[in-house]
Parts: structure tokens; C-alpha cells; sequence
């Protein structure tokens, strides 16, 4: 794999997939839901089932807050009733029982049954009643105030599993892609983004490479399209997964997909593992994990260099009632440049554009003052090890009008160091701690 990225792909797919905790708590909550569905129906073991993304193990961790669930299915209907009294026969089997009377949560193809939040995060569990159809052998879900639809949750699951381990990892790993750049309105059905990665991904066994190409193979097929595709479910090939795919949406998903290619361009562009993590870690989010200095042997140099508080004829008078803390962020390079928050410590790669910002509240008539902090031989040998104290600066130097924040480009390999100092008539009354920032290679 190339940048030596292999450890890392491990550690992001174990990040985004569900732990041990996760995982009891899901199974518990399924064979709960089962075993009410087969006692309150009559229904034989084998007709309650798992279905989605967690019984084909394409599952990922929810992002910001976001809730675990699951599907279960269960064939209870007869072939006479209709889609609604499916639906509202269900809600009334559930409101009878007092486990689930105040969970429920009528949607439009399932009743949802919704937990409370614990240490695990929000968690649901959607139930679907389904209609067997004697005459074809097949099974149809119900839709709220319109009619059966085919399903062929078994045969999905089959399909699933013949795509292979490969094709597994590479959707697991779009799927929180799509997560982390996708608008939440605007996202790609799971169903579709899974069969357009079969179409599109190669038997690659680097992850990087598999990666890489599928998301090109993507943008070259879709990008020259004005509409969206025709995506046949590969189990019900009368159906059009896509057909509720609008074109805004789907121009949305082409643009995501072009971002994606140049991030990937530019992870590929680098000999520099960092680097390439950071491409990566822009691409995928903040559990696709940057090398630690630890790991690549960067330590914090001398510090005896930098100014102290008494150089500014400052009395240090610290005021316990008065607190200050920093926060950081860098720029991506996704449309708008958005921030990237990154935590005191995280290693980050040169020429980057670093944003500090104090976030706390700041007292009346109190200056706040930064300080800079370089260590390491690539500083030393450019004169650059700086330990001044100063106001808050733009990229170019200049003042900034808010003194509460402050840019720096990273440049220098080592470990550096930037605090927030308030001052209150030649009164050093508060210091945050040092914020940690770690550079893995001076680029000029």
C-alpha cells in the first residue's frame, strides 16, 4: 500500500465499525423485538429476521450525535390486507404492550420504536410487517396510504455477501465518506451508493488503491450525465433504486465525488505518510487516524528561548475567577474551505493554514495577548524559533481587529507551542495552557 497507509485503513474501519457494547445492545434489542413479533403473531422463528445494513455488516458507527438502529421483518400478513392495516395492525399490537406503548413512532414503511440514550448513544429499531405472496413465492412491504412494494431482504443479504470481504470494507468506508460530505437531505440512498460501488470497484486488495479507483471509476461514469442513472436492484431487477434520485441531489453526489478525486490526488502525490493520513483523514473524517509524533519521533525541543510574561513588564497576578482556553482549527480545501477542528497534540502536516480561536468569554477592559513557541533543528536553521508575545495576526501579519483569534501556516518540522495570555492593566490575570502543535516535515 502506498505512504505505508495499510495500519491506518485498519484502524479506520475499526473505528467506524460498531463495538462490543454497540453490538449487545442491538442483538438484545433485535431478539427482544423478534420474539414479540413471532409470540404477538404466532409466526415461526425463521419468519422474523434481521434486515439492512447491520445483517449484511455494512453497518458504521452514526457521526455528530447521530442514532444507531436496526431492521426487523417480519412475514405476518395475509395477502388480502392492505398496506395501511399492516402498518396500523402493528402499531396497535405495540401500543398493547406496555414495553413499547410509549416508543412507538408511526413511519411510512415501518413503526419505529425508539430508546433512550444511554452511554451507547440514541438508539431505534424499525419493525416492518411484510405479505407473503403464495401465487409468486415473493414478499412485498407496506408504503403508508399507497400499496405493497416487492422486497427481497434474504436475497439482498445473499447478494451482499457473494460481493465479497473487499466489497464489505469499501462500503463501510463510503458510507461514512457520504456521512461526513453529504448534506443529511441531500444524501445517497445505502442501497444505491452499495450497488454503484459494485458496479465500479475493482479486486484491489490495498484498501488505498480499491479506494482510490472506485471513486474514480464513479465521477468518470456518472459525471458526464445530466440526470441520474438507472440502478436496478440486483436482486428485483424491476426496480429502480434510483427513481426518487433527484437531479439536484445527484449533481450534489458528482461534486462530492470530484472532491473526493482530488483529495485522493493528492494523498497519491506524497511520499509523506502525514500528508497522505491528512488527505485521508479531509476525505473521510476524524476517525480515519494522523501518524502521532510519537510514532514518526518528533519531541518537543528547548523552550528557554521564549519570552516571559515579566519581558513585557507584566505582574503576574493570576486571577483564579478568570479562565482562558484555546481551540484550533485548519483549512480544507472542500468547497468553501471549511474548518477541520484539530486537538492540542495532533500531528499536522506542513503548509497548512492554522486558525486559533479562545473559547471562552472574555472579561471587560482585558487585552489578550498570544504567544508563539517553535523548537526543533528546521526552526533553528532558518532562524525561525520565534517566543514572541503579540497581538492576534492574519496569514500576511497584519493586526486582526478580533484579538481573540489568530493564524499561523505550519512550517517547520517539530513540536511548537501557542498559549492566549490576558492582560489587565500591566496584570497577567489569566494564561491558557500551551496548545500543542506537531509538524512532521519543513517544506519550503
Amino acid at each position: 500500500m502506498s505512504n505505508n497507509l495499510a495500519p491506518y485503513f485498519n484502524k479506520f474501519l475499526a473505528n467506524i465499525s460498531l463495538g462490543k457494547v454497540q453490538l449487545l445492545k442491538m442483538d438484545a434489542a433485535a431478539e427482544t423485538a423478534r420474539t414479540f413479533l413471532i409470540n404477538s403473531y404466532g409466526l415461526k422463528s425463521e419468519n422474523v429476521f434481521v434486515q439492512g445494513s447491520y445483517a449484511n455488516k455494512t453497518v458504521v458507527k452514526p457521526i455528530h450525535d447521530g442514532e444507531y438502529d436496526i431492521d426487523v421483518v417480519a412475514i405476518c400478513c395475509d395477502s388480502s390486507v392492505t398496506s395501511n392495516q399492516a402498518l396500523e395492525d402493528l402499531e396497535s399490537r405495540l401500543s398493547a404492550n406496555g414495553n413499547y406503548s410509549d416508543r412507538i413512532e408511526p413511519r411510512n414503511a415501518c413503526v419505529r420504536l425508539h430508546y433512550a440514550e444511554d452511554k451507547v448513544g440514541l438508539f431505534h429499531v424499525d419493525l416492518t410487517p411484510l405479505r407473503y405472496l403464495p401465487a409468486s413465492g415473493s414478499l412485498e412491504a407496506p408504503r403508508r396510504s399507497d400499496d405493497w412494494k416487492p422486497t427481497a431482504p434474504r436475497e439482498y443479504k445473499e447478494w451482499c455477501q457473494e460481493q465479497g470481504e473487499l466489497f464489505r470494507r469499501t462500503v463501510m468506508m463510503m458510507k461514512r465518506w457520504r456521512s461526513e460530505q453529504q448534506a443529511e437531505h441531500k444524501v445517497i440512498k445505502s442501497i444505491v451508493l452499495q450497488v454503484l460501488i459494485a458496479r465500479s470497484m475493482p479486486s484491489i486488495e490495498d484498501d488505498d488503491a480499491r479506494i482510490a479507483a472506485t471513486f474514480r471509476n464513479l465521477h468518470s461514469t456518472l459525471s458526464p450525465l445530466s440526470q441520474p442513472p438507472i440502478v436496478l436492484n440486483p436482486v428485483l431487477t424491476a426496480e429502480n433504486l434510483s427513481k426518487n434520485w433527484t437531479v439536484d441531489h445527484f449533481r450534489d453526489f458528482v461534486a462530492e465525488l470530484k472532491e473526493a478525486t482530488d483529495l485522493i490526488t493528492k494523498a497519491e502525490g506524497t511520499s509523506d505518510v502525514v500528508e497522505a493520513a491528512n488527505a485521508w483523514n479531509e476525505l473521510f473524517g476524524e476517525d480515519f487516524p494522523i501518524p502521532t509524533a510519537e510514532e514518526l519521533g518528533i519531541k518537543l525541543g528547548d523552550t528557554s528561548h521564549a519570552l516571559k510574561p515579566s519581558d513585557m513588564d507584566w505582574t503576574q497576578v493570576l486571577d483564579q475567577k478568570v479562565t482562558v482556553s484555546v481551540e484550533g482549527t485548519w483549512q480544507s480545501q472542500k468547497r468553501g474551505r471549511h474548518p477541520v477542528p484539530f486537538d492540542s497534540g495532533d500531528t499536522i502536516s506542513p503548509n497548512r493554514d492554522l486558525h486559533f480561536q479562545i473559547a471562552s468569554v472574555i472579561p471587560p477592559n482585558t487585552e489578550v495577548w498570544w504567544q508563539v513557541v517553535n523548537t526543533g533543528a528546521a526552526a533553528k536553521a532558518e532562524e525561525e524559533m520565534r517566543g514572541e508575545i503579540f497581538k492576534g495576526r492574519n496569514l500576511e501579519g497584519f493586526p486582526l481587529s478580533d484579538e481573540t483569534q489568530n493564524w499561523e501556516q505550519s512550517a517547520f518540522e517539530g513540536v511548537h507551542e501557542i498559549r492566549a495570555l490576558l492582560v489587565q492593566d500591566k496584570k497577567l490575570v489569566a494564561k491558557s495552557e500551551y496548545f500543542i502543535v506537531k509538524i512532521n516535515r519543513t517544506r519550503k
